[in-house]
């Protein structure tokens, strides 16, 4: 179960989780913390499509390799996974307060 939810996480997605995590902990008590406003631009749109393109950069066709439109179909996944990562972090703002 765990595994299938998973392999949608890309490397750069596991970077971008990781970066969060550090800076939520290391800016808790500080007032040096980002904006809320950049929050929807960043998860909803910026890194998505750098992720997509991380992935695509990944693990593009080598020469001769059969290559369908539905072998990069998972990485449009990365939006809703996006978006629920905003939605957490949005949360720990509003309890930051």
């Amino acid at each position: 179960m765990i595994h299938d939810i998973l392999i949608f996480v890309g490397y750069f997605d596991w970077v971008v989780i990781f970066i969060l995590i550090f800076l939520n902990i290391k800016y808790w008590n500080s007032d040096k913390y980002i904006s809320g406003c950049l929050l929807l631009p960043t998860f909803g749109l910026v890194l998505p499509i750098l992720s997509i393109i991380m992935e695509f950069a990944i693990n593009s066709p080598k020469k001769g390799e059969v290559f369908d439109s539905f072998t990069m179909l998972y990485v449009y996944f990365r939006f809703p996974l996006y978006w629920i990562l905003f939605l957490i972090q949005y949360m720990i703002l509003k309890i930051r307060g």
